[in-house]
């Protein structure tokens, strides 16, 4: 379950590991995506930027990314977050 908190000018995002693969899911699978190259699409590089690091500050905490089974990992991420949004 998502939780944020505030301290002076830090503010820590917490996620649990499902949340934490889906959300690297949907930026790696938007970074193959052409337009990710347009910086058009951004109205400053610094949200470029930030969308980079948050991607590569996923990869080592997920140890699932380069499983075999990952697609299968990711899915069922996808049906438990969805289940206990409803």
């Amino acid at each position: 379950m998502t939780r944020a908190c505030i301290e002076q000018d830090n503010i820590q995002l917490t996620l649990s590991k499902a949340e934490a693969l889906v959300l690297f899911e949907w930026l790696a699978r938007n970074w193959e995506k052409t337009q990710w190259n347009v910086d058009d699409i951004f109205i400053h590089p610094a949200e470029k930027a930030v969308l980079i690091d948050i991607e590569g500050s996923l990869v080592p905490l997920l140890d699932v990314v380069f499983r075999a089974d990952y697609d299968k990992i990711v899915e069922k991420a996808y049906q438990d977050i969805y289940m206990q949004s409803n």
